[in-house]
């Protein structure tokens, strides 16, 4: 055969049939070993990743998704609105219901988040080596070589160890599962693999809108593998071009007002340099992973880009002038490549999204079609001769214990959100106000409040027109008393960003404190107008309307907050307070009942339980609760405990 030969063999992706015949006698001893090999590189990636089992919640999005989600706590009543509403700039509703599954069995504790988006990254290792093996013509070398190099990968990290980024997981799980279904459509033809591949799609694409890119995807398999691309092949993937679509423009709908910056941002040439930037950097961080950051924020402009920036266009089109070249040779290339910049063109910010050049977690899937390159020259150069292939595993095995070093290392930092934001200041001192934002709420938090307004006030001097700051340096003040300079910020926090509900809830609180509460009323309603779920500002205003004697308005409040928060001790007193002003004693004896089996050492349940139980006549009940609130320290009136034991 000639080399000519060879190479389109390899290539083409079309198993000769004596192969395809000897594959099915493979001896079982030899499945077991490769099973038995797949399992090692599955464990030493979890023993990699082991440290991440201990980390909290970060507030970077964490907050946003579970902590202060109010459609998190109830996955029966609110399952139709993950579906319907968009979460944090993004629509991936089978995200929301993971994470509402694992809140509804553990709450707020992190260790299941944790696990479960772990043991999704190690079911993605897996699946990747079963793809791999089956477009390497059951390569198995090459497979696991591959899987280890995706489960322990230092950019992968960001993936696996943000809760939510649970999306990232779950998303590539489906979408390797509707590929590889697709490749048993191929071999067999069999309806049933194309509906499980596309049905795989569906689940994939409704977890992560990263997912649109899969129907592009399995065109370039139809190409690396010799498959004919006719009008059969493209009609077979039209419902999945059609789903795509229609979850690409749902999300550029949801992101254009939120996450997409303004297009006058940056010229159209800069914005040619910020996406050949990504291309090559990503493929750098790819072979030397340095400089890991949960944030790459964007470079400045004020004096033009870094040099790195403006050579960026040229190295990326020689990069695609090799590529394009090496197809006279081999497909390999082309396909690994085009696996890579198809999936991670979308976030290469020629459009602006968010406020990073560059996210590692854009690299989940990406890489592998690198990896897969990468993995076949390691393959070729063992072929070659005892000495080469010495030297390249010798190589292979020292890479792969220093990413594995690489990678261990980095789950230190995201144990907490002090971690993880003192890092991302480290490596971009002065650049990153978000960081210091952050960094201050998790300082405040833990009630540092010295620490968190060195933060805050960091965060507002390197921008002065950066919201957040303001709006959490008023929440410093509010804690610590100060109301006038929380006012202050709160009104600057709603100048430089109108529709923000928080900044209109939490100036509502201010408003409260300082008596005036017609103003109050107006911001916590406004906050309503522009978060209609929001549990705390139905509290602010439910006790504005209360101190107002508006009981009825209040207790309608009250009760939509208690249907979202239910075991809130202190809204059921209040809800009972107001209910006995509308002279409704047996509602308030309920909630004062249900304040107290929720919380019973607050002695103040206690007694405006008494108080309802002798708006009732039940005296000995009234006189018995009115005891147990005095003997808790509670002030009860002489003369009203007098009148009950007479």
């Amino acid at each position: 055969m000639s080399k000519k030969q060879k190479t389109a063999s390899i290539t083409t992706g079309k198993e000769p049939q004596l192969k395809r015949a000897g594959h099915k006698s493979v001896p079982n001893k030899q499945q077991y070993r490769n099973l038995w090999l797949l399992g090692g590189v599955v464990l030493f990636t979890a023993l990699v990743l082991f440290p991440l089992l201990q980390a909290d919640f970060v507030n970077w999005d964490d907050d946003i998704y579970i902590l202060e989600n109010p459609l998190i706590a109830n996955i029966g009543a609110n399952f139709t609105t993950y579906f319907t509403q968009a979460m944090a700039s993004n629509y991936h509703p089978l995200t929301m219901v993971s994470l509402a599954i694992d809140y509804a069995l553990v709450g707020q504790q992190p260790f299941l988040f944790h696990l479960v988006n772990l043991l999704f990254h190690l079911v993605n290792t897996a699946l990747v080596f079963f793809f791999i093996k089956r477009i390497s013509k059951g390569n198995t070398e090459v497979a696991l070589l591959v899987a280890l190099l995706f489960g322990i990968h230092p950019m992968h990290v960001e993936s696996v160890a943000w809760i939510s980024e649970r999306k990232d997981v779950l998303f590539t799980c489906f979408f390797l599962l509707s590929m590889l279904a697709y490749l048993r459509y191929t071999e067999s033809n069999a309806l049933k693999w194309w509906l499980a591949a596309f049905a795989f799609f569906v689940i994939s694409v409704l977890s992560k809108p990263a997912a649109v890119t899969l129907p592009v995807i399995l065109l370039l398999l139809d190409w690396y593998l010799g498959r004919s691309i006719n009008l059969k092949s493209l009609l077979e993937k039209l419902p999945f071009f059609i789903l795509a679509l229609v979850i690409g423009y749902v999300t550029v709908e949801i992101q254009r007002h939120t996450a997409i910056g303004s297009f006058e941002s940056y010229s159209i040439a800069q914005r040619f340099m910020f996406a050949s930037y990504g291309m090559i950097m990503y493929i750098v961080k790819m072979f030397v992973p340095w400089h890991l950051s949960v944030l790459h924020p964007y470079p400045s402009t004020t004096n033009g880009l870094p040099f790195f920036y403006l050579i960026a266009p040229a190295l990326a089109l020689a990069l695609l002038a090799a590529v394009a070249w090496s197809v006279k040779r081999t497909r390999l290339v082309v396909f690994g490549f085009l696996f890579y910049l198809i999936n991670v063109a979308l976030v290469l910010q020629f459009l602006s999204v968010g406020m990073a050049i560059m996210s590692e977690r854009y690299t989940y899937v990406p890489y592998i079609g690198l990896f897969y390159v990468v993995a076949m020259g390691c393959y070729y150069f063992i072929g070659q001769n005892q000495q080469m292939a010495t030297a390249t595993r010798t190589a292979i095995a020292g890479y792969v214990l220093l990413l594995a070093v690489v990678t261990f290392n980095r789950t230190a930092v995201w144990q907490n959100s002090e971690l993880l934001w003192t890092d991302v200041i480290e490596k971009y001192p002065d650049k990153a106000p978000v960081a210091h934002n952050n960094r201050g709420t998790y300082y405040r938090t833990e009630k540092r409040y010295p620490e968190a307004l060195a933060d805050y006030n960091k965060a507002i001097a390197l921008s002065v027109d950066y919201q957040l700051p303001y709006l959490n340096r008023g929440n410093v003040y509010f804690n610590t008393n100060q109301n006038e300079l929380a006012l202050a910020d709160y009104n600057k926090s709603i100048e430089l960003k109108d529709d923000d509900a928080k900044a209109y809830c939490n100036r509502s609180a201010v408003y409260f404190q300082l008596n005036q509460l017609e103003k109050g009323l107006a911001d916590a309603t406004r906050a309503l107008e522009l978060q209609p779920i929001y549990p705390d500002a139905w509290m602010n205003r439910s006790v504005i309307f209360a101190s107002l004697n508006r009981h009825e308005e209040a207790v309608a409040d009250f009760t939509s907050y208690l249907k979202h928060k239910p075991d809130t001790p202190k809204m059921l007193n209040w809800r009972g307070i107001s209910y006995r002003a509308l002279k409704k004693p047996q509602e308030a004896l309920a909630d004062f009942n249900s304040a107290i089996k929720l919380d019973p050492n607050v002695g103040e349940y206690y007694a405006n339980r008494s108080y309802a139980n002798n708006d009732l006549g039940n005296r000995s009940d009234a006189l018995s609760d009115a005891q147990k609130a005095k003997s808790m320290g509670f002030k009860i009136d002489d003369a009203y405990l007098q009148g009950l034991s007479n």
